[in-house]
């Protein structure tokens, strides 16, 4: 059986056809770790946070030969998480697509969702040249916080928050709303 050190080599190389061999010889890529981590969460994470080209390729083959996409490691993060945090829009769509749950994630602790996160992340990040600051209407909304996220974004330039509009889009929840 294939080791975690050969999928890793195959994928940081961007060599999906290496990928292809590896799962038709029995490759596990959701094996877990003492950790918790899987070769797919190892490099999916790692390619997305170091925007290697091939990365949309490579986390597509693993997903077609089987990764799990909600599989989280012992701090309740995953692939997911480094594409919420890393804004990468298309990665964070082909996971959502293939059945990332974006609730079974946990957020930065256990007072926030992984939505409140994001969000959370995104203010902080992107959002300093901002002067204006959310009513208390829009921070006890989800959808009025990022419609003002939106707002901001468009007249002050900043990155869009397009992978929270995302994340919502396929069923993220705040903290707040029930389930």
């Amino acid at each position: 059986m294939p080791t975690a050190k050969e999928i890793w080599d195959a994928g940081w190389a961007g060599d999906v056809d290496k990928l292809r061999q590896l799962a038709a010889e029995g490759a596990d890529f959701n094996e877990q770790d003492e950790e918790g981590n899987t070769p797919f969460n190892t490099l999916a994470t790692n390619l997305c946070a170091w925007r290697k080209p091939f990365r949309y390729d490579v986390v597509s083959v693993l997903l077609e030969c089987g990764a799990d996409p909600n599989i989280t490691d012992n701090d309740g993060e995953g692939a997911l998480t480094t594409a919420m945090l890393s804004v990468d829009v298309p990665m964070l769509r082909m996971l959502l697509e293939a059945g990332a749950d974006p609730n079974k994630f946990q957020g930065y602790d256990e007072s926030e969702s992984f939505l409140d996160w994001g969000i959370w992340d995104y203010e902080l990040l992107h959002c300093q040249s901002c002067t204006e600051k959310p009513t208390e209407e829009e921070q006890k909304d989800v959808d009025l916080m990022l419609a003002f996220l939106e707002r901001v974004a468009t007249k002050y330039n900043c990155l869009p928050p397009e992978h929270l509009l995302l994340l919502r889009s396929f069923g993220a929840r705040s903290k707040e709303e029930p389930a």
